[in-house]
């Protein structure tokens, strides 16, 4: 009997879209001109339906504290002390949809809540920290088709996800996630003959996508015309996440999604993925260009508080 849970996978996945919004960046660690660097902030990110808080990636925001704050700071000994603290159930991996190397991303009061920050950081550094996180968190800024012109705020986004940010957009029908990681020849133009595993895999989803539409009353996938100029595919994020399973079965992110979701297997979760009744949240196609963003995203200078 299949063991996958749709509503517990649902819930280990952002309301917006599956690739996270950042809600708020922090900068002013270093010189005017580290503001500048890639890696000058931290970046906090939009957490799983139904959390409220904003999560990051402990690595990037170690290693710019490190930078500019703490050279003496011990990078592998602070990871260590955060690991023993915070259970991997409390990780969270988003779709990243240049890698399927997602980092583990923690919330921030458990970033801060480690040994480590209270023999490096000072009560300063903490409290513009958690400060910065309430103020991601109550600021309106998530904005899309179902609320045009009334941002909604981390503390008063839906749960469940509203009706059409349950479809994802895929730009071009190139390919999904990972596309950049695929193993083809980009100027040879490959995938309209059949060589990008996307575009096998897009061909192979399509009458299941039609079965899907027969059960459930509504398209679950917007197949647009790969030869036509801007031609995007709109799709529902389940079928995205088929695909993830599809490419890398073993990567970091897909096996996020098979424990989150109670699947003893990734074929067992594929399977889940295509069933119809796995998609009782309701969902509505539409124009996925214009998502769900979080437009008001915030920029909050360290130096300033």
């Amino acid at each position: 009997m299949p063991m996958v849970n749709s509503e517990a996978l649902l819930r280990a996945l952002p309301v917006s879209a599956l690739e996270p919004n950042v809600v708020a960046r922090l900068s002013g660690w270093g010189s005017e001109n580290d503001e500048c660097a890639p890696k000058g902030a931290i970046t906090l990110l939009e957490p799983p339906c139904g959390q409220r808080e904003p999560y990051l990636d402990p690595v990037e925001a170690i290693e710019v504290l490190r930078k500019h704050v703490i050279p003496q700071l011990n990078i592998g000994e602070a990871l260590g002390e955060l690991r023993a603290i915070v259970s991997a159930d409390r990780c969270v991996y988003y779709l990243d949809h240049f890698s399927p190397a997602s980092p583990g991303c923690i919330r921030m009061s458990d970033f801060v809540a480690s040994p480590w920050s209270a023999r490096y950081l000072t009560s300063d550094t903490v409290g513009f920290l958690l400060a910065a996180a309430a103020e991601a968190t109550k600021t309106p800024m998530f904005e899309g088709p179902d609320n045009a012109g009334s941002p909604w705020s981390l503390e008063t986004l839906p749960d469940p996800p509203p009706r059409k940010a349950m479809m994802e957009f895929l730009p071009g029908a190139a390919g999904g996630p990972w596309y950049f990681d695929l193993e083809w020849d980009w100027w040879k133009d490959d995938w309209r003959q059949g060589f990008n595993p996307f575009a096998q895999w897009r061909d192979a989803i399509r009458p299941e996508a039609e079965k899907l539409q027969n059960a459930l009353g509504m398209p679950v996938y917007r197949f647009s015309d790969p030869g036509s100029e801007g031609g995007d595919d709109d799709v529902h994020r389940f079928l995205v996440l088929h695909w993830c399973c599809t490419y890398r079965p073993r990567s970091t992110y897909v096996q996020y999604l098979r424990r989150s979701s109670g699947a003893r297997s990734v074929e067992e979760l594929k399977t889940a993925l295509i069933d119809p009744a796995t998609y009782a949240h309701d969902f509505e196609m539409n124009n996925t260009f214009f998502g769900l963003d979080a437009t008001g995203a915030l920029s909050i200078r360290y130096r300033c508080l």
